[in-house]
Formats: structure tokens, sequence, C-alpha cells
């Protein structure tokens, strides 16, 4: 690269300055990303399309609730599709027709549905969406459910299945613990700000120390000389001479420089804690303490308000957090950040998405360093945009491709997306509207609604540790 040094004086001291204006710009500053056709398959179509249900795995079976239909109603359907022999014929339903609510497979096969919303998207007709106050647990190879009363409609929720077999529901001013052998919610712990439409994950990470204000006493010892200073007073009264007589001497204090031990300190056992990001008023981060069943707000702050954001833990520990609406500004943000254990936020990559991204998902390859980013969308105050490509960046900190999936798995937006095994994610579902009949035919598509009835298995690209 071609230098220019340009010299000039500064307060009476010659100053020598590089210039790198004619230096090459990187590619990652010049360039856009390369893209990177995702392989996918379009599995037979599910017995009623919908979008905003809730899916999981359960004991091989994959098992799609409720969401909105091509009436733009909720509905109860459940719908069980086996990975070799298809969907079956729908014969179980949920006692109350719901959307956007959550899903979690228990440990002895069944699923715990929780809130949501009932009635019929834009209806003029007084049948609005209710939030619903209400779960239910159901196996999803037999009919009826065990329908459980909440104490506050819960929408915009999340769920959390912990190591225990239970389950950590957030949402509103609560986290509320449900517990498969009674088939009750047992436990609730406060929140310091109520929450709805958040980023939240479960962390395993090493406990912050308990005693700030002694450790940065110990930092304030550490910067002075690593030396002891021990002062002896040594009294003698009586010291033998030669011819016998004695007399008394007394030492002065001595300074004895003995060099200072290191301190060894027991590494922090890891503590599992629940970490809710945004979907508050302000731009705070709260931590969850499930053991001792206390919660406590992060001291760093998030740069604005933020729902509808994503966040994942990665294979170094940190929390990746990606995207979300700026609730001041009503639109979408493209930003990434770092959540560290010492409660650091820091910059992440950069999503080459100038429109931003809400409600996306993200997924952490276990062989390799990479998170995937699938779906979304990009919102402002005039435009909402189904996000078709995705992005697959290095935990390390760097964009390295846009995703591209085919048509017309590409165009819809509200799906549910489900981790299927290590290699692959479902899509499930989805939602577009298409205004004009020539955009319908360029999509292949039909004007107005279409709501998809197909799971598209996606199959995650891999960095294989690779750069």
């Amino acid at each position: 690269m071609k230098r220019i040094f340009q010299v000039s004086v500064c307060r009476g001291a010659l100053c020598l300055t590089m210039l790198a204006a004619i230096a090459p710009p990187r590619a990652s500053e010049s360039q856009a990303p390369r893209t990177l056709p995702l392989r996918t398959q379009a599995v037979e179509p599910m017995p009623l399309g919908v979008f905003d249900c809730a899916a999981s795995l359960a004991g091989g079976w994959l098992v799609v609730t409720g969401g909105f239909a091509a009436d733009l109603s909720a509905t109860p359907v459940v719908q069980v599709r086996h990975a070799t022999r298809g969907w079956r014929p729908i014969g179980t339903q949920l006692a109350h027709p719901r959307a956007r609510h959550t899903q979690t497979t228990l440990g002895d096969g069944r699923v715990l549905i929780v809130g949501g919303v009932q009635g019929t998207l834009g209806s003029d007709t007084g049948n609005v969406l209710q939030p619903l106050t209400t779960a239910e647990v159901l196996h999803p190879l037999m009919a009826g459910s065990t329908v459980i009363e909440l104490s506050e409609a819960l929408e915009g929720h999340s769920a959390h299945r912990l190591p225990d077999g239970r389950v950590a529901v957030v949402g509103a001013g609560w986290v509320r613990i449900f517990d498969p052998g009674a088939d009750s919610f047992s436990e609730a712990i406060r929140l310091m700000r109520p929450r709805r439409h958040h980023a939240a994950v479960l962390w395993l990470r090493p406990d912050p120390s308990p005693n700030l204000a002694a450790d940065k006493e110990e930092e304030r010892r550490n910067d002075e000389a690593d030396v002891r200073i021990i002062e002896q007073e040594l009294s003698i009264d009586l010291v033998p001479t030669a011819r016998g007589a004695s007399i008394g001497a007394t030492l002065e204090p001595q300074r004895v420089e003995v060099p200072r031990a290191p301190v060894v300190e027991a590494p922090s056992a890891p503590r599992l804690v629940l970490l809710i990001i945004g979907g508050d008023d302000e731009s705070s981060i709260e931590e969850i303490d499930l053991e001792h069943r206390r919660s406590s707000l992060w001291g760093a702050m998030l740069p604005a308000a933020l729902s509808e954001a994503s966040a994942i833990v990665c294979r170094d520990g940190r929390v990746l957090v990606a995207g979300g609406m700026d609730r001041g500004k009503g639109r979408s943000v493209g930003s990434t950040w770092w959540l560290t254990p010492d409660q650091q936020i820091t910059p992440g990559p950069d999503l080459d998405l100038p429109e931003g991204v809400a409600g996306a998902c993200l997924f952490v390859d276990p062989r390799d360093s990479g998170v995937t980013m699938l779906g979304g969308e990009q919102r402002s105050p005039d435009r909402l945009v189904s996000l078709g490509d995705g992005r697959l960046v290095r935990a390390g900190g760097r964009l390295l491709f846009a995703l591209s999936m085919p048509a017309p798995a590409t165009h819809f937006a509200r799906r549910c997306w489900v981790r299927y095994d290590d290699r692959r994610v479902a899509a499930v579902g989805g939602y577009r509207y298409v205004h004009e009949a020539e955009d319908a035919a360029r999509l292949g598509l039909k004007p107005g609604v279409n709501v998809r009835d197909q799971v598209d298995l996606i199959l995650l690209p891999s960095l294989l540790g690779g750069d």
C-alpha cells in the first residue's frame, strides 16, 4: 500500500502524520456481502395453512398449534407430522383458538401452550383480538387438554425450558415457573420492569464477584509496590562485649521487602440466569437469578428502547443481540450488540441491512462458530417488508454471507421457526399480502392474502471452523 507522509509543526514540535487517503479500502467497507443460496426442501402440504402459529418437536413429531388461518381468524387446530409418515389427519384441538402464543415441549412428550390472542385480524365486526388468560397442556396424539388459568393475560411473552424440566414464562411483570409434575404455575419472580415483545435467553455464565467494593480495594493495593513492608522493632537490653561488660542497645525498626505471594483465585462456578433484553419503555437489560429467585438490572443499557430483538448464546459464552424495533422511532434497526459476562455491551457485526430487521430467528451451529439469522421483517411507519434474505456471521465479529432462499419460500413472513436437528431448521406456514395482480404474477402468488401451507426444511450453512 502506498503511503504519503505530511510534515507539520505543532507547538514547536515536529509532527509526522501518515495520510492513508489513497490506501485501497478494505473489501468489507466497499463491497456488499457475498450471497450464499440456502438449500431448502418443502415437505407435503399441511392440512391447514397458518401463520403466527407455534411449533415444536415432541417425540419425533412436529407439532403445530393454532395460528391465523386464511380467513385471518385464530384457529384451535393441532397439526402433527411424522418425519417419515407425514401429516396425521386433524383430530386434536386446543380448548381455545389462539395465535401468537408460546409452545414448549415437556420432558414427558406433552406440550405446554401459554397465552396468545384469539379473534380475527382486521375485523370490523367487533371481534377484535383478545389476549388470553389461559394456558393448556396437551399430548399431541391424544384428544383434549388440561386448561390452566393465568392471573393475567399474556401476549408478547417468552417461554424457556429449564434443565430440571420446569418452564420459565416471562411476560408482563413476572417470571412464572411451570411445574409439569403438578401441571401448575407454582412460583413467580417479580420483574424490575414490565416486559412485552422482549428477547430472552437462558445463559450459563460465571458468577460475578459478590463484593465489588472489596475488589476495588484489592485493585488499589495491587497498584502499589508489589512488596510487603515488615517493621520489626528489636530491643536488646544486654549486649556482651569482649571485656565482659554489657551495654543497652535498641535497634531501629527495619524495613524488609518480601516478594508478594501471587493470589490465585478459585474459578467462579457457572450460574444459570435468565437474561431479558428490551421489551420495556427504556433500554434496560434484566437478569434473573433462578436459583435465588431474584432480579437485577444491568448498569449498562442498550442505545435505544427495543422490542422484538433477537438474542442467542454463542459458543464463546457471549450473547449476540440482533435488530429489533426502535420503540421511539417506530422502525426496525440493523445494529447488533455483544453482551459479555461482566455486564458490558459492545458493538456486534454489521448486518448490512440499512432498513434493519425485527423478529428474526438466530441459530448457532454446534460444530462451528457461525450464527445464522433467518426470517424477520423490515418495518417503518409507512412500510412493512418480509426479509427474504438471511445473514451468516462469524461469532468472532464479522458478516460473512447474505443468505438467499428460493421462491416462493422467500416471500413469506410471520413464520414459526423450529430447530429440526443439528443441521436443519423448519420454517412453518407464513403470510404475504399482495396488492397488485402484476406483483402476484411475478411472485407466483395470488392477489390479496396468501397463507403458506408448507413446512420448508432449510439446511443451515456451516463454517466448518474456517474464517
